[in-house]
């Protein structure tokens, strides 16, 4: 296995540290917790420190990972006066700046990890000044994201083709995104999927009573589809409402678990409709042992920019993971996973309300079950696992290159 080999190769002495930069509050950010994992898994630097934003609630400074990783929340202000995308501009440029000075008393680090476009101008401050490496991990098409309007789209795209520039290596979450950045970008990237850990590795972990059906009181007979991550625009949520307020409660029940601004309408919607339900958002450590007690999980978008179009969430794999059936928007990447595992079932973009009703009532267990064993046969090439390989190796590479200088 690719994870034997691994292990098996000469080890480089941690001696590094590694910054990543995150222009948001980190909390449950589950493809860096697990890259920061593997990192520690195989030993390869002294410590990772975090850099994101305050937000009430959390610690200036918290120590995880029995002290390996560091994470520092620094003030991003935000006026309401200026309009929220004025506002997170000139919020990001002051936070950028805390950054700068706080990496300058601090230049113990060898590789600056970007989880975001927008950070790349601090690390190549730090890469003209220390000759550090920088890796740009681009957790969707960052030019193309949803809510960019045509004239930010092009700025980003030409800010973005300048700072590229300077990187050592890119990560992308999908091949499709990939070929994009190749095209338009002439970026090599790799693919680093956002695969959640092996199934094999969460049954590990101690269980308590995680029973979805159990906690809301779903009859055996129901069907139950689940929801899990952002409540967000572009994601069908109200279409899913919608469409489960006319399905009576003996055959199906929906449980949307996360967090969004659409989290209000489907608390509304729980009140009114005994098969419509909401559970907050869980830990990253725990999130499979709910997914497990499923029997759907849904992942639907919509093709509102190219991000979206070429969309590989964690949640699909996640699914796959807990060894459950999946019913997934008709979009490239979707459709590749699906038509693979043969887990569940695609949903075409212009379907209507009547034939999506008459589709959720369709449903038989005995699909279920298969849809179930498909992805038992299959899952363990979705798993995280087989992306440390290029993790590994990428850090390994830049960090023997900057010990030769």
């Amino acid at each position: 296995m690719k994870e034997q080999h691994l292990n098996n190769k000469e080890p480089i002495a941690p001696i590094s540290n590694a910054i990543f930069l995150y222009p948001f509050p980190f909390v449950n950010e589950s493809r860096m917790l697990r890259e920061i994992s593997s990192l520690k898994k195989f030993n390869i630097l002294k410590k990772v420190i975090v850099i994101g934003t305050k937000k009430t609630g959390l610690d200036d400074v918290e120590t995880i990972n029995d002290g390996f990783t560091k994470i520092i929340r620094l003030k991003l202000e935000e006026s309401t006066s200026l309009g929220r995308r004025i506002s997170r501009l000139f919020g990001i440029y002051f936070w950028s700046k805390r950054v700068v000075r706080y990496l300058s008393k601090h230049s113990d680090f060898s590789i600056i990890h970007c989880h975001s476009l927008s950070v790349l101008p601090i690390a190549k401050i730090f890469k003209k000044k220390h000759n550090i490496s920088i890796i740009y991990d681009a957790h969707e098409l960052e030019s193309e994201r949803t809510g960019l309007s045509y004239t930010r789209r092009i700025i980003s795209k030409i800010y973005e083709k300048h700072l590229i520039r300077f990187i050592d290596e890119a990560w992308v979450v999908g091949d499709q995104i990939r070929k994009w950045y190749k095209r338009k970008q002439g970026l090599d990237a790799k693919v680093v999927c956002n695969y959640p850990l092996s199934y094999i590795n969460f049954n590990k972990i101690e269980k308590d009573n995680f029973d979805l059906r159990k906690k809301f009181k779903i009859p055996n007979t129901a069907i139950l589809y689940l929801y899990q991550g952002n409540f967000g625009k572009g994601r069908c949520i109200n279409l899913l409402l919608s469409w489960f307020k006319e399905i009576d409660d003996n055959i199906a029940h929906i449980i949307f678990m996360g967090d969004g601004f659409l989290k209000d309408s489907i608390q509304a919607a729980s009140e009114i409709s005994k098969n419509i339900h909401y559970h907050q958002q869980v830990s990253p450590a725990m999130l499979l042992h709910y997914t497990k007690t499923a029997d759907i999980g849904i992942v639907m978008f919509k093709p509102i920019s190219l991000s979206f179009k070429y969309v590989m969430p964690n949640k699909l794999f996640e699914y796959i993971q807990a060894g459950i059936a999946v019913w997934a928007s008709d979009l490239t990447e979707l459709r590749k996973v699906i038509t693979d595992v043969k887990n569940g079932i695609l949903i075409k973009g212009n379907i209507s309300n009547k034939e999506a009703i008459k589709l959720i009532n369709s449903i038989r267990n005995d699909q279920i079950i298969e849809w179930k064993m498909n992805v038992r046969l299959n899952r363990e090439k979705y798993s995280w696992e087989q992306m440390e390989p290029t993790i590994i190796e990428t850090y390994r590479k830049l960090l023997k290159l900057r010990n030769a200088n």
